[in-house]
């Protein structure tokens, strides 16, 4: 299954990343594809290499690359 994780903003406000470091690890063993907006971690202190490091593969498109319609 593709996961997609886009970086989370309210406004000014950016929101707190949900995938924690060994969520993103464990649906990555389980065999799914987790793609994450660049940067979408650093709300929370987790720079894109320790998601790297746990399987997630990163992308600076966003949710274009997602193909989400986000309202």
């Amino acid at each position: 299954m593709l996961i997609g994780v886009p970086k989370e903003i309210k406004g000014l406000m950016s929101i707190v990343f949900p995938l924690t470091l060994p969520g993103a690890e464990m649906l990555s063993e389980d065999g799914h594809n987790v793609v994450m907006e660049s940067g979408a971690g650093l709300g929370s202190g987790f720079t894109d290499d320790f998601y790297a490091e746990a399987g997630v593969k990163g992308t600076r498109h966003g949710r274009k690359r997602f193909g989400l319609r986000l309202k």
